[in-house]
């Protein structure tokens, strides 16, 4: 993989965080070879459009990691900022880059054929492709600024309306980005 990759996929996971490039390089290899996910060279963070009508098979297929099995995706949302990209081939030049993101594939995965850090970063690959295709996340903002003697006092409350993405979201991730509390059109973590 590309050094920008691996640190994107360092920073992205406490189960990688620390981990040197050779040894990302090598669990990303194992789920490849085992035809768990797709090339993992590339630098990309989009896919081709060619490419979306394979999202359902796609999703039905990450299904077997034991902490995603629960997680179903009925309606994908195919959204331009995913799969915004002509398939290409060669190498990568100023247009974009030869390889694209590195996602799962439609092989049904099998926790008991790779090795346990290989389980946590196909988890993480997985999560961040369902939750590409989940709904937005909305919520609602509140705020109230009162002044009392002459002096203001101000409170500011979110109240989650739909989950959308983060039904995908890892338990420690709970913060609600500035992005969502600002109203951006998608909010949702971005495919390696």
């Amino acid at each position: 993989i590309g050094a920008e990759a691996a640190k994107g996929i360092r920073r992205a996971t406490p189960v990688v965080s620390g981990t040197d490039h050779p040894t990302i390089k090598a669990i990303l290899q194992e789920l490849y070879d085992k035809g768990y996910i797709s090339y993992p060279r590339g630098t990309g963070t989009f896919l081709p459009r060619d490419e979306a009508a394979d999202a359902s098979l796609v999703l039905v297929a990450t299904t077997g990691h034991p902490a995603l099995a629960a997680v179903s995706v009925r309606d994908p949302v195919i959204r331009p900022s995913t799969y915004r990209a002509e398939k290409r081939s060669g190498t990568g030049d100023a247009e974009g880059p030869a390889h694209y993101a590195v996602v799962p594939t439609g092989r049904k995965f099998d926790a008991g054929a790779v090795s346990s850090p290989a389980v946590s970063l196909y988890e993480l690959i997985a999560r961040r492709f369902i939750a590409n295709h989940l709904a937005d996340a909305q919520d609602e903002v509140s705020s109230l600024s009162v002044e009392i003697e002459g002096r203001r006092y101000s409170a500011r409350g979110t109240i989650e309306r739909e989950r959308g993405w983060r039904v995908v979201e890892q338990p420690e991730t709970k913060a609600v980005s500035k992005k969502a509390v600002d109203g951006d059109d998608h909010d949702s973590a971005g495919i390696l």
